[in-house]
Parts: structure tokens; C-alpha cells; sequence
């Protein structure tokens, strides 16, 4: 390589170098084909639209191999045949700062339950009991296999409600501008336990995911 290619070589590289934290600072643009009606999660498919939006997570999912995962429990238990107990995943929080609680789940999906019709299609009425912060008691009306599969489900959205009954979520990003306008603005959230190096978020990039216990 002569002289002149290996000076014109550094000269591309220190320009690339520059450009590049200008071009993190602009806004990631996604088209979608559907967005959500609006900001209740109980109501209609909204649940599964603000999970498909990055802006509210479930208990548990399902990874793109079919297998449970948890999102936001760490596992679950059986105690009987109608009784579950769901330990929460650790230093969660919800878009508003304040720490994701058993009882502030229990709330938002007591909401849902009386709400929404199709929270009822696989463990009938369920009812929940905050044992502790992180232990969350459910009871189904009818058995179900695996607790986990049901809070997979697209109806059965975990979220939080303030005292006004606004509905306060936990996904990586954070609603800023309120349907029915076309675009929404997704700011990033603080980094959580949920987004650490190697999970899969709504930008697309890898994942390592655990088992359901």
C-alpha cells in the first residue's frame, strides 16, 4: 500500500469515526402496520398491541422456538389444584419510577379481569392475593396445566394503575404521544434487569432467554 492509499485510508476512518455519534443521536423511524387503539390496556386487543409496541411486558412470554420464558416473574409454583404462587423478577420498574410490586400487579390484573372478557377463555376468574412485594398469589375458577402458559396469553398485559386510574406499564420504551394521532414517540427507558446485554428488545437484537421453572 503506498503512502498516499494508507494517509487516504486514515482520513476515511477518522471521518466514519465522527459521523458516527451523530448518526446514534437520530431517531429510529419504524413503519407499522397497526397501532393501538388506545391506552387501556383492558380493553379489546390493546394488551397485545402495547406488548407488540415494546410499551407493556407480561409475566411470562413465549420465545420465537414456542418454549415459556419469563418476563417479568422469575418462576411459579403450584400449591393445589386452582392455586398458584408467582415470584416476581427483581428490581423491575414501572414507567413512572416506582418499583413493580405484587400488589400493583394484582391491581392492574383485577382491572383487567372484570374488564375484559377474554381474560376469562382458559382459567375462568381469576383472583389475586399480594403474599408479599415480590410473591403474587393466583387463584383460578377452573385447573390449568401450567400458570405460566396462561399469563402468556395476549389478554393478560401486567401492569400497574396510579390513583387515577392511569394505566402505568413496565416495557423498555414509553408512550409519549396518545393515540389516535398516526405516530407514536417511543423514548427509550432507563436500562432495567430486563434489558441487560444479550435479552432480546423490540430494536431486534439478540437474545438469551431462560426456561420456565
Amino acid at each position: 500500500m503506498t503512502r498516499f492509499s494508507r494517509m487516504s485510508l486514515a482520513t476515511a476512518l477518522a471521518v466514519g469515526m465522527l459521523a458516527v455519534p451523530a448518526l446514534a443521536q437520530d431517531a429510529l423511524r419504524v413503519g407499522a402496520t397497526y397501532l393501538s387503539s388506545g391506552l387501556d390496556p383492558a380493553k379489546g386487543s390493546n394488551g397485545w398491541a402495547l406488548v407488540s409496541h415494546g410499551v407493556g411486558e407480561k409475566l411470562f412470554s413465549v420465545d420465537r422456538n414456542g418454549v415459556l420464558i419469563p418476563e417479568l416473574a422469575a418462576g411459579a409454583e403450584r400449591v393445589d389444584d386452582l392455586t398458584w404462587t408467582i415470584k416476581l423478577a427483581s428490581g423491575r420498574m414501572f414507567s413512572d419510577g416506582s418499583p413493580v410490586t405484587a400488589a400493583a400487579l394484582a391491581k392492574g390484573f383485577d382491572n383487567s379481569i372484570a374488564s375484559n372478557k377474554a381474560t376469562l377463555a382458559t382459567g375462568g376468574k381469576l383472583s389475586f392475593e399480594a403474599v408479599d412485594d415480590a410473591t403474587l398469589k393466583v387463584t383460578t375458577e377452573k385447573p390449568v396445566p401450567l400458570i405460566q402458559a396462561l399469563f402468556a396469553e395476549w389478554p393478560l398485559i401486567a401492569y400497574g394503575l396510579t390513583d387515577d386510574g392511569t394505566a402505568i406499564f413496565t416495557g423498555p420504551t414509553r408512550l409519549q404521544t396518545s393515540p389516535p394521532t398516526p405516530a407514536w414517540t417511543l423514548p427509550r427507558m432507563q436500562a432495567s434487569p430486563a434489558q441487560k446485554p444479550g435479552r432480546r428488545s423490540p430494536s431486534g437484537s439478540s437474545a438469551t432467554r431462560r426456561r420456565c421453572r
